[in-house]
């Protein structure tokens, strides 16, 4: 995969820090994150991804995530769903 492109830093002032690069799905449907994007988040060869689509064909996006961070966001849609049936799904 050698169609990888140099990442841009879109990072705005007091935001947290955020790259993006170009990547090219290759004929295997493998893509290559670029090397410094890679780096920015401590992104290790070997690493397990989940991916997860939403869309349709032609219009769609994914994002990859490590398995800890989807644990920590279901943990925490847990317990707002706890907190909305406790409280009746009623707004404060």
């Amino acid at each position: 995969m050698k169609n990888a492109k140099k990442s841009i830093d879109t990072s705005a002032p007091g935001a947290q820090e955020s790259q993006m690069g170009i990547a090219t799905v290759g004929t295997k449907g493998q893509i290559v994150i670029p090397a410094d994007v890679r780096a920015a988040i401590g992104l290790k060869e070997g690493e397990r991804l989940i991916i997860v689509s939403k869309g349709r064909a032609g219009d769609g996006h994914f994002m990859a995530m490590r398995p800890h961070q989807l644990e920590r966001f279901v943990e925490k849609l847990a317990a707002n769903l706890s907190a909305i049936k406790r409280d009746g799904g009623k707004k404060k």
